[in-house]
């Protein structure tokens, strides 16, 4: 049934359908729920939502006179998550649907029951009840938080809401996990939402009010928390100098919670780094390699420290290019962001066997940013010229290196450096491109 098998989920369904044909014909062969719902699965596995649903549509009309058949936990599950991951447009609506029919389905059945606890009718009702529990809450988050709908995360907001109000009322034990507030947290840092940093922000204090205040250890914010809510303030620092501000407070109480000891957990990794790096080279405002820069030297110092999880890599070093490649401002600011590229670059190489060596991607950011910060001079057609041929030698050249060098050069130094006048990918000779998209480190 987790077979992705092309024809797997249509020889799942021709084997429950034979087994329903050899009941009606006397056969002790009668499908049940483990039947129907590994059906599901196989539906699920091969991108067919919709008739996943179905089978749960007939597993409910079968199920008043087969009680084998009747829909448990892992049936719901199998088949919310059979949409979560399908990819469709209303993906998160229809596994959201599937979720209330649960919720129907479960608390149906606990209103049917006596106050006689002898009675052995109620007991079975109640044991083949289908309680939902936070999987399928969390999976139908993860729906709305992966949708890119335009209110996903309002969505995402009202099932958390609901999962704690259902608990709070003790109509059922679905209390959020920090896999909850995460997921719901991650669909606010992916809203274009005009509040989704506020809602980010209050989500946080409120997780921390759930652990602090009222004792809940699964509510306590975790480093992907924090990663999270740097993306989400990453994705909207481009000219917002607060927002870079508030990157740089949420990055120092990290620090200080691990370096203190108050909180190891909370161990800036790589990805922190990484995501606070590229908020700045994604900005417009002014001194962003400097800044971009001394997040990469914070980086080092925390992995020079002992924090292996802040490890620099490639895509670090190529984000700090990457600011000086795209600074904006005068001569002075100008200056400055080529003494950062440079004084990035020789990092990189001196300490490939740590860091990994420049890729393609490293070789495109320094052509375009020598290109663009340096004036028209035979010493920039220079240095340039050595520039790529260090990329040749790293067997690093692909269409875009020669696109930017084309750009950056003088036509005829262009065509005595390749050869010719083409920026085609089959212009280039193999061994030249030997190492492009052998390693993966951006």
């Amino acid at each position: 049934s987790k077979s992705r098998a092309k024809g797997a989920a249509l020889k799942a369904l021709k084997m429950l359908k034979r087994m329903e044909e050899l009941h009606r014909s006397g056969m002790n062969v009668r499908p049940n729920v483990i039947s129907y719902t590994l059906v599901i699965a196989a539906l699920g596995a091969s991108g067919e939502p919709e008739k996943a649903e179905k089978i749960l549509d007939r597993m409910f009309l079968i199920s008043k006179n087969n009680r084998d058949a009747r829909p448990n936990e892992k049936t719901f599950y199998t088949c919310i998550t059979a949409w979560a991951k399908s990819g469709a447009p209303d993906a998160a609506e229809r596994a959201e649907t599937v979720l209330n029919r649960m919720e129907e389905m479960y608390l149906g059945l606990q209103l049917q029951q006596p106050s006689n606890d002898t009675d052995a009718d109620a007991a079975s009702v109640k044991n083949v009840a289908a309680r939902p529990n936070v999987l399928c809450y969390n999976a139908v988050l993860n729906a709305y938080a992966t949708s890119g709908g335009r209110n996903s995360a309002k969505m995402a907001q009202n099932i958390l809401e609901r999962m704690e109000r259902l608990t709070a009322k003790e109509i059922m034990d679905v209390s959020p996990d920090i896999v909850s507030y995460n997921t719901c947290l991650n669909a606010w840092a992916k809203s274009s939402s005009e509040d989704a940093l506020v809602m980010a922000e209050r989500l946080v204090q409120h997780m921390k009010d759930q652990y602090n205040v009222v004792g809940n250890i699964d509510a306590k914010p975790d480093i992907i928390t924090y990663n999270t809510l740097l993306t989400a303030y990453g994705r909207r620092s481009s000219s917002d100098e607060d927002a870079l501000q508030r990157i740089l407070e949420i990055l120092a109480d990290m620090e200080e919670q691990y370096t203190s000891g108050v909180d190891e957990t909370m161990r800036p990794s790589a990805i922190t780094y990484n995501n606070a790096i590229n908020a700045f080279a994604k900005s417009t405002v002014a001194g962003k390699a400097k800044q971009a820069q001394m997040i990469l030297e914070s980086m080092k110092r925390s992995y020079d420290s002992g924090n292996l999880d802040a490890k620099p890599n490639l895509f670090a070093f190529t984000s700090v290019m990457n600011a000086c490649a795209y600074t904006k401002g005068d001569q002075d600011e100008t200056l400055e962001a080529l003494k950062i590229l440079w004084s990035t670059f020789n990092d990189l190489c001196d300490n490939a066997s740590d860091y990994g060596g420049p890729n393609h991607v490293t070789y495109i950011t320094l052509l375009k940013a020598l290109r663009d910060l340096m004036p028209m001079s035979n010493e920039r057609d220079e240095i340039t010229k050595k520039v790529f041929q260090r990329c040749i030698r790293d067997g690093e050249v692909n269409q875009k290196v020669l696109v930017i060098l084309k750009s950056a050069l003088p036509l005829d130094d262009f065509r005595t450096i390749t050869g010719g006048d083409s920026t085609s990918r089959d212009s280039i000779p193999a061994e030249w491109k030997r190492n492009v998209h052998k390693r993966h480190k951006v």
